[in-house]
């Protein structure tokens, strides 16, 4: 079970990182998104769109799938996610802010 939440959490911040990459090809990280989304992690609108920021929607969406704890809805779900904003969520879904404080 470990393994799969840091292999999620790698993924996720792979995802993150692709996103902020501006490329006119194909993603360098497309197989990587394929994998989160094909685990429930990222809506599939995700895959298609490899190169744009990730939404506050899809980061409660993986936030869910990752603590299986309801997420709150965000104000504005299409409000971009920074990466400090993402690795804040990602340590709560995680159960790790007592390691990170």
């Amino acid at each position: 079970m470990r393994r799969l939440v840091a292999l999620t959490t790698l993924l996720v911040l792979v995802y993150a990182s692709a996103a902020m990459a501006n490329t006119s090809t194909s993603s360098w990280a497309q197989a990587d998104i394929k994998l989160v989304v094909a685990r429930g992690l990222l809506p599939k609108s995700a895959s298609a769109r490899p190169d744009e920021p990730l939404t506050q929607a899809e980061l409660a969406t993986l936030a869910t799938g990752i603590s299986l704890k309801p997420s709150t809805v965000p104000l504005d779900p299409y409000a971009t996610v920074t990466i400090a904003q993402l690795d804040a969520r990602l340590v709560r879904a995680l159960g790790l802010s007592p390691v990170a404080a």
